[in-house]
């Protein structure tokens, strides 16, 4: 069987990363390849590193696309190229479109309207960004109800989903995977009290990800707390620029620093050398570097939502609206008493590639 997984990836993403740990895990009888909507050099290195061939029509990559940020142009240059890419396509022969995310979605379904009815679609559901106007949301429900499988990477995204398309009956949920090297990568040993106290935020550097409210909330912590400290943000994006001015501005330039994108092998050890791992963002279809951190048993302190309780149950430490300062600065002294209790997450196992690529490759087979 022949399964195309289409994506129009950014950087470097959940999506990405997702996409990447299912294709580390080889099937007997599945050959999968990966057709690229926009070029990122970042996540072409990755998958040629995976031996997976990857196909692309384009010339722009994501990076320069958010540099630039001309979306509706961006946009116009994609529709005039379709013809291309489905042409592209087809010579892929796929059994299976497993198309991740927008605009992915609208370019199976149109292979399906002009190039080949015999296709099955799959469409995976990463994100809850969705803003889709009242037209649009017509549209698309008219796509969504053509694909034969609809998943979502968790329930909350899935609920999200429904409240905007009534498009339920296909859906099914199957939750993100972390990579393998969390689980068996060996934990590195604990910093001595002697040093700053490390807190990371990882993801990219964009708006929804909400790093301002990690900026304001060190920003509010008694002088004497903020010396002792070290944040890192772990990622990269076009935010960079003003989220530098802002600290800047608060005078922090001493605390914060901008690691950039680590290598997929090294974020294991990244993760190992933080004390507190912050996630300030309810905004999130998974919350992938959660998990990857709780893998590693960090602590760890985000918003009191559904997605984090549904994937990590009791095992950070929560905040609601305005609190994350308050649970910050007392999650900082814990660290200082070396008072490292964590909570528990029921069933981490299932997060591992293997397993979820399993649940893939059943859902192929039964299309």
């Amino acid at each position: 069987m022949k399964v195309v997984h289409i994506i129009a990836p950014v950087e470097f993403g959940g999506g990405e990363a997702l996409l990447m740990n299912l294709l580390s895990i080889k099937c007997v009888g599945l050959n999968e390849e990966v057709f690229l909507i926009n070029r990122s050099k970042t996540f072409e290195s990755k998958l040629c590193d995976l031996g997976v061939s990857v196909i692309t029509t384009e010339e722009i990559s994501a990076e320069e696309t958010e540099a630039n940020g001309y979306k509706l142009a961006v946009g116009i240059h994609h529709f005039k190229k379709i013809k291309t890419d489905l042409a592209a396509i087809k010579l892929m022969n796929p059994d299976v479109l497993h198309c991740h995310g927008y605009p992915a979605n609208i370019l199976s379904y149109m292979y399906r309207l002009f190039i080949s009815r015999d296709a099955k679609i799959v469409f995976t559901v990463h994100s809850l960004y969705l803003r889709h106007k009242f037209l649009q949301r017509i549209i698309y429900s008219r796509i969504f109800k053509s694909f034969d499988a609809i998943t979502f990477v968790s329930n909350t995204c899935r609920e999200y989903f429904i409240k905007l398309y009534k498009e339920h009956k296909k859906g099914r949920i199957i939750r993100n995977c972390i990579a393998s090297r969390f689980f068996d990568a060996e934990r590195t040993s604990i910093k001595c009290v002697s040093q700053k106290i490390k807190i990371g935020q990882i993801g990219r550097l964009t708006h929804i990800k909400r790093h301002v409210d990690l900026i304001y909330a060190v920003s509010k912590l008694p002088s004497c707390i903020i010396d002792n400290l070290k944040v890192e943000f772990i990622g990269d994006g076009p935010d960079k620029n003003r989220l530098f001015k802002l600290i800047c501005e608060l005078k922090l330039e001493n605390v914060f620093d901008f690691i950039g994108n680590v290598d997929a092998e090294l974020m294991p050890t990244t993760i190992d050398k933080l004390d507190i791992c912050v996630f300030p963002s309810s905004n999130e279809g998974f919350g992938l570097a959660s998990v990857e951190c709780a893998s590693r048993n960090k602590i760890i302190i985000a918003p009191e939502s559904n997605i984090f309780k549904e994937l990590l149950g009791n095992y950070p430490n929560y905040f609601k609206d305005g609190e994350l300062s308050d649970v910050l600065l007392r999650t900082i002294k814990s660290v200082e008493n070396r008072d490292l209790r964590v909570g528990s997450i029921v069933n981490l196992d299932s997060f591992k590639p293997k397993i979820v690529k399993s649940k893939y490759e059943k859902l192929y087979h039964s299309l």
